[in-house]
């Protein structure tokens, strides 16, 4: 069974700005020859100095940092070869394809905080229109939320170095699961509802990205 060492290929973000705290960001993966870093534009807009936390916890400077000029997303470079490169998919994303993300999350051990790894697994919930005529544009929908510290991640076939895209947030929706309205004798009307918020992670798709590293 293949076996991928997510620390060599999702790597975490921090702020150096106040080297006292351990501000994690997000996350970054690394594409093409020479590696480029893929990430967020969000996570790196308005910080003065970012750096990404290597396996063996060396903290290494973000350069050469350019943003998408609509997307939420973004490339830069770092002086490393510790990196495990990822290769975009080849093929359509479609509805109720299966797909991984992992990433990391802010913890307190002992008293200290720590970035602790973690993992996502689910189904492309929904795809952009057209998505069949151009595979890997666009946003996609998952059927599981990008957590707190997912930003970055990349959303891969499981266990593999395959890529569909990069998680960048969620959407919104609710579902009305219980409903009730009533008028009483006086005519006045009330009425009670619950209703259920549920998260569909969001990710650009592969074929995006490529297209800005190629491009720029």
């Amino acid at each position: 069974m293949q076996h991928i060492d997510q620390s060599r290929v999702v790597w975490p973000i921090i702020d150096f700005s106040d080297p006292t705290k351990l501000n994690y960001l997000g996350v970054c993966f690394f594409v093409g020859s020479p590696p480029t870093l893929v990430t967020c534009r969000h996570i790196l807009e308005g910080i003065s100095d970012a750096r990404v936390q290597s396996p063996n916890y060396t903290n290494i400077p973000i350069k050469n940092v350019k943003f998408h000029s609509s997307l939420d997303l973004a490339i830069a470079n770092i002086d490393s070869n510790e990196m495990q490169v990822l290769q975009p998919l080849s093929c359509p994303l479609t509805l109720g394809g299966e797909l991984s993300a992992t990433s990391y999350f802010k913890e307190i051990l002992d008293g200290n905080p720590a970035i602790l790894p973690h993992l996502s697994k689910g189904y492309i919930a929904s795809t952009p229109l057209n998505s069949y005529s151009n595979p890997g544009f666009g946003l996609y929908h998952l059927s599981f939320p990008s957590l707190a510290g997912y930003s970055g991640a990349p959303v891969c076939i499981f266990n593999t170095l395959h890529f569909a895209g990069i998680l960048i947030g969620n959407k919104e929706t609710s579902v009305t699961v219980f409903s009730h309205s009533e008028v009483d004798d006086d005519g006045k009307k009330w009425e009670e509802k619950t209703v259920r918020i549920i998260d569909e992670g969001l990710f650009i798709g592969y074929a995006d990205i490529m297209k800005f590293i190629q491009e720029t």
